[in-house]
């Protein structure tokens, strides 16, 4: 210790558990001179960690995360909220029927296809294609969908046209 230093220094005493006592002694072995040169460096660490309030880069990094897991889960709600919409039909026989709708790409096509049926009753593929302004080849595989899920199907006396399901 320089002259300088003594002058400067103040002796104070503090309390250690036995474990912080040990990790000092193994601190002091594998660097420092002396245990108050140890634990003068470690408070100095410590004090470049800390913020203006007090905190440290770490409580300020958790609170950052904490912030980005709220956001994260305000997207997956509202992710969720549209994969779950449910859609209102007017129907024929109920003045209302809710369809669930399935989070798939071909969903707007499968409101057009039934807003389409809903407003002109039963129509064929191309008819449907040609009501809702798409070809043929893009309804067909999403009207067979909505058909093996029971929302619209096949006239009986005809296999190439649909109506909606009541």
């Amino acid at each position: 210790m320089t002259e300088n230093t003594r002058k400067h220094s103040i002796a104070k005493k503090f309390t250690l558990t036995a474990h912080h006592d040990e990790l000092l002694d193994k601190i002091v072995e594998q660097r420092y001179a002396s245990r108050s040169e140890a634990v003068r460096a470690a408070v100095q660490q410590h004090a470049q960690y800390l913020s203006e309030g007090g905190e440290t880069d770490i409580e300020l990094l958790q609170a950052e995360l904490e912030k980005v897991a709220k956001e994260i889960d305000t997207v997956r709600q509202k992710v969720e909220e549209q994969n779950s919409n449910t859609i209102h039909v007017a129907g024929q026989v109920s003045d209302r029927v809710e369809v669930e709708e399935h989070s798939r790409r071909e969903s707007e096509i499968e409101n057009k296809i039934v807003k389409e049926l809903t407003e002109e009753g039963p129509l064929s593929a191309s008819e449907i294609a040609e009501g809702i302004g798409r070809d043929a080849i893009s309804v067909v595989p999403v009207a067979k969908s909505l058909h093996e899920e029971g929302i619209i199907s096949q006239v009986s006396d005809s296999d190439d046209k649909y109506k909606l399901d009541i």
